[in-house]
């Protein structure tokens, strides 16, 4: 029903635009000298014209649904314009002669003053209009058709984009999850009380883990609350040789960061640097500004790790998925820093 309403209103739109342009052209050539082209009756002209343009149009829009489907703009450009060219202006011409016949059986005197009294003339206006029409409407197509193509790419872009960031957040549950378990095997043969809170403690985090698996941002006082429960578990392993400093000046509920941006820097400082009695780790959080600092005491293994780098790797694509700014890496010889873009809840 809407597009029947719609098709109506362009027929009518358009008509009266035609209806109103030609006789008007004919009617300055009039005013210029041209005394062919008579323009005694203007208002007749315009009635005239406006019949023939609906008559046309409406004929023309089956023919171009036809051809339209027959010929594809993608596959079959070229004969899709020659096929609309040369149909409509067929049925133009078959129409404007039997509205011409109707109008010249009804209003004879007043077609002979119209514009011009010869048939072919009109014929060749009618066609000459059509062929402007079907400019025009494939035109329109082309347009509309580089508009979604454009909007498709973008969702198809977004859509790449969605696919890969929940790629590289999901790469954060087996990695914590190894890591965890390795430290329980450990606990396991030291205390197994200690591996028994362990396990416990591991639950609670872990449903934490599973809760933003989907999310994008988290506000920053869920990240603390999450990654305190983490360094008591890593607390239950190094004791009093790992410390932990928070200073938070705003509030953390406004801000927003990645999900598990704080415990991909946490275990990548505990991961690479020595941890023991007479080098303790201290790890230290504070905000600066728009800025989420992690600093640790730069105390490096003798015999480091295997790892690939991928943490830090990771956190810098999702970054940039979420077009904020990059981490910010800083090495000194004393310290290890990485800050991270915090956005402000609105």
């Amino acid at each position: 029903m809407q597009k029947s309403h719609h098709c109506l209103r362009s027929v009518f739109f358009f008509s009266v635009i035609i209806g109103i342009v030609i006789p008007a052209i004919f009617a300055i050539r009039y005013l210029a000298g041209v005394k062919d082209d008579g323009a005694d009756n203007l208002l007749f002209s315009v009635f005239f014209t406006f019949t023939v343009s609906c008559c046309i149009y409406l004929v023309d829009m089956p023919i171009w649904k036809f051809v339209i489907k027959k010929f594809p703009w993608k596959t079959h450009f070229k004969k899709r314009i020659i096929g609309m060219i040369f149909l409509s202006n067929l049925a133009a011409s078959v129409v404007m002669f039997l509205v011409y016949e109707l109008f010249y059986e009804v209003f004879a005197s007043l077609l002979k003053n119209c514009h011009s009294s010869h048939l072919i003339d009109h014929i060749i206006i009618a066609n000459i209009v059509n062929v402007i029409m079907i400019l025009g409407f494939e035109s329109s197509q082309l347009y509309r058709y580089w508009k979604d193509s454009i909007i498709k790419q973008e969702q198809l872009q977004r859509e790449a984009m969605e696919a890969k960031f929940e790629a590289l957040q999901s790469q954060i549950n087996p990695h914590f999850l190894f890591n965890s378990l390795n430290v329980l095997v450990s606990l396991i043969r030291i205390d197994q009380k200690k591996a028994i809170d362990y396990t416990q403690k591991f639950s609670q985090i872990y449903r934490y883990i599973l809760d933003t698996s989907t999310d994008k941002m988290v506000t920053l006082d869920r990240e603390i609350f999450f990654i305190e429960n983490y360094l008591f578990l890593q607390n239950l392993r190094f004791g009093e040789n790992l410390k932990f400093e928070m200073i938070i000046n705003e509030k953390p509920d406004r801000l927003l960061l990645p999900p598990l941006s704080l415990q991909i820097l946490v275990e990548n400082a505990i991961l690479h640097n020595e941890i023991s009695t007479e080098f303790p780790l201290m790890i230290q959080i504070r905000i600066d500004a728009d800025w989420l600092t992690v600093r640790n005491n730069l105390q490096l293994r003798k015999d480091p790790k295997t790892n690939s780098g991928k943490g830090l790797k990771n956190l810098n694509t999702r970054m940039l998925h979420l077009q904020q700014s990059e981490p910010v890496i800083e090495k000194t010889e004393k310290e290890f820093i990485v800050k991270i873009p915090l956005l402000h809840l609105e």
